[in-house]
C-alpha cells in the first residue's frame, strides 16, 4: 500500500468520526431542548389540573353547604 492510500483512509475516517460526533452533539442538544420544553409544558398542564381540582372542590363545597342548609 502506498502512503497516500493510508493517509487518505486515515483522513477519511477522521472526517467521518468528527462529522458523526458533531451530529450526535447536535442531536443531543436538540433533544435536550425539546425535553426542557416538554417538561415546562407538562408542569403547566399539571398546574392547570390542580387549579381545576381546587375550583371543582370549592364549587362542590358550596353545593353541599346549600343542600345542608335547606332543612
Amino acid at each position: 500500500m502506498d502512503w497516500k492510500q493510508v493517509l487518505t483512509i486515515l483522513v477519511g475516517n477522521a472526517a467521518l468520526f468528527l462529522w458523526a460526533t458533531r451530529q450526535a452533539r447536535t442531536d443531543f442538544l436538540y433533544l435536550d431542548r425539546k425535553l426542557e420544553e416538554n417538561r415546562k409544558e407538562n408542569t403547566q398542564i399539571i398546574k392547570s389540573i390542580q387549579e381545576e381540582i381546587k375550583d371543582f372542590h370549592h364549587r362542590l363545597c358550596k353545593i353541599e353547604e346549600a343542600r345542608n342548609a335547606k332543612p
